[in-house]
């Protein structure tokens, strides 16, 4: 029993590693408590082109079919549409950007980095002004 009251069952080897109550851990690192809460932006709908999947297909084309970031792993070739300032309802084509599925994941991390580099590929690329 951990020390808020949960009962749990673990092993040595996670009790060494220190991993403990999972009822605490899951509190710990959800909603507001995670590393990676942004102060609940994904409740925030999409702009309503998103919907269109023309206009998507016209972004993926913009942009040759292929992950735009230049040091991408190619670990997978499922494309997604990148916001690349982070807001959904901001769809304009200079904000959107193809890139791959881990990509797109990476992005989540060092947002304003992410944000910065794929506007300098954007600007590099389409001479988009930010």
């Amino acid at each position: 029993m951990c020390s808020n009251g949960h009962n749990y069952i673990t092993n040595w080897k996670k009790w060494q590693r220190g991993v403990r109550c999972p009822i605490c851990a899951n509190i710990n690192n959800t909603g507001a408590n995670s590393v990676h809460w942004r102060g609940g932006l994904s409740s925030v709908g999409y702009c309503h082109i998103w919907a269109d999947m023309e206009y998507k297909k016209a972004i993926r084309e913009r942009d040759n079919n292929i992950c735009q970031n230049p040091y991408c792993f190619k670990t997978t070739q499922k494309l997604h549409i990148h916001h690349i300032d982070y807001n959904k309802q901001n769809c304009h084509p200079s904000n959107l950007i193809t890139i791959c599925g881990a990509c797109n994941s990476r992005a989540n991390i060092e947002r304003d980095w992410h944000t910065e580099w794929y506007q300098i590929l954007m600007t590099r690329k389409y001479k988009y002004v930010y």
